[in-house]
């Protein structure tokens, strides 16, 4: 091989070389500081965030929750007000005691049913009567000699159903949870004047739909001068399918379900836990998609009180079981 040959071989092997040491080192320097440079200390960029925005975090914990099981609950809505009287006493014995008596007045029996996409509302009468240690009286006047876990005990058997939870409010943790959620619109039924002095209650709301606040609210379900009992017993069932309705309208509200429970745990006697809710709370905001029931609860008014047709109910409540 002839010189001439072999030093333009030499030649080109190092031009090679150095070439590509060359195009390393450019494609390196092109990439990091003309195509994806570091941010300047000085400047006012800012790193990508390691972690999701804390919205996608929220996100993401709703979405792991499960869908949820059918469940049963019992509403209990007492006349209990300490801050306006003080001779309450609840005794637990049975016997009967010359003060006070804490009453159930509103009483609603409540049940998704995730397997028939159902929710279905019924309304007890709080006059319905039941025996309480050998003697009868009604559910209203038993509240205040037993506790939540009798009422439930009784409706149970009322309907042929278990009642998983329930949830008992006085009246002024009523007005404080409905001022809480911005208030509720309601198709009031008639022209109601709510006057009570010794209560300090002074309402006056016209017939119509329109945003009822905690005082309003409470004022409309206590109102016993309509025509027929029965209305103001089944108001109560409507009106609390128009507040969960209105709750989960609002999406919003499944992002905020630990504070709002929190919120009304602090107001509410209920055995239904943060962990039930987290369980249940696909199934309870696909409300709006649900089938509605609302049921009346048959029987006979006499003079003593309501008694239930338990065998009409047991066959309506059949289909659940």
């Amino acid at each position: 091989m002839s010189s001439q040959v072999r030093n333009f071989i030499i030649s080109f092997i190092i031009a090679t070389l150095i070439f590509s040491v060359v195009a390393v080192f450019g494609v390196r320097i092109i990439d990091k500081y003309i195509l994806n440079p570091e941010p300047d200390s000085t400047s006012n960029q800012t790193q990508a965030p390691s972690t999701l925005p804390s919205t996608a975090v929220q996100t993401s914990v709703v979405t792991e929750l499960g869908s949820g099981s059918s469940f049963s609950f019992v509403l209990i809505g007492s006349d209990y007000q300490p801050d306006v009287y003080n001779d309450y006493e609840k005794p637990f014995d049975g016997t009967l005691k010359p003060t006070r008596q804490i009453c159930a007045d509103t009483i609603i029996f409540g049940m998704f049913s995730k397997e028939l996409n159902e929710f279905v509302i019924m309304p007890i009468d709080p006059d319905t009567l039941v025996y309480l240690n050998g003697a009868k009286m009604t559910l209203r006047d038993a509240y205040g000699l037993a506790d939540d876990k009798f009422i439930c005990d009784q409706v149970s058997m009322l309907v042929g159903l278990s009642v998983d939870y329930y949830a008992s409010v006085e009246m002024r943790s009523f007005k404080q949870i409905i001022d809480y959620l911005g208030g509720v619109y309601y198709n009031v039924p008639a022209n109601i004047e709510y006057v009570n002095e010794v209560e300090g209650i002074f309402v006056s709301l016209e017939r119509g739909r329109q945003l009822l606040n905690g005082e309003q609210a409470l004022a409309l379900l206590r109102y016993n001068s309509y025509s027929d009992r029965s209305v103001r017993i089944n108001l109560a069932a409507d009106f609390c399918v128009s507040a969960l309705e209105q709750f989960t309208a609002d999406y919003l509200n499944k992002y905020k379900y630990t504070s709002m429970y929190q919120y009304f745990s602090s107001r509410v006697k209920t055995n239904f836990t943060l962990a039930d809710g987290e369980e249940n709370l696909d199934l309870i905001f696909k409300f709006s998609s649900m089938t509605l029931t609302v049921l009346s609860y048959p029987g006979t008014v006499t003079e003593n009180g309501f008694v239930a047709d338990t065998e009409q109910v047991y066959e309506i409540f059949n289909k659940y079981r």
